[in-house]
């Protein structure tokens, strides 16, 4: 096993000893199934080429459909998550939620931008402007 801070991966097979294009596809299914839709995971699981496998899926309407449903699981189980989460009463969750699935009532977030020098130029030529028109008609009316 690789470890680095956050993650520990397996070993990357060394040699590959299977072909992709050896193995059933009820065996890959099983090993997209297991590994939650991961492809690379499954290819090593199986002992094959990562590449190789994902060039297989493609070609196949049954994996493509078994990788989709075992994502869509994996998916279902994340929004559960994030519903115990909004239950807890998570802020962080509760803000995501609101601002993905609660958009369509006006939950967004404003994207801010930082101001460039033309803004922050602009603003003062502005300021500049009013002050002037300001001391003009001062001077006018006294």
């Amino acid at each position: 096993m690789t470890t680095n801070a956050h993650t520990t991966f397996p070993e990357y097979p060394e040699p590959i000893k299977r072909r992709c294009d050896a193995i059933k596809d009820e065996e890959i299914a099983k090993a997209l199934w297991e590994t939650k839709g991961l492809q690379a995971t499954a290819a090593l699981r199986l002992g094959c080429s990562p590449s190789l496998l994902a060039d297989r899926i493609k070609t196949s309407p049954y994996l493509q459909a078994v990788r989709a449903d075992a994502r869509e699981v994996r998916i279902d189980r994340a929004e559960l998550g994030l519903d115990f989460k909004i239950e807890e009463k998570d802020v962080k969750a509760i803000m995501f939620f609101l601002t993905t699935i609660g958009k369509s009532r006006g939950y967004v977030q404003e994207v801010q931008t930082p101001a460039t020098k033309t803004d922050v130029e602009q603003a003062l030529a502005k300021i500049k402007n009013t002050s002037k028109e300001l001391v003009d008609d001062k001077s006018s009316s006294g």
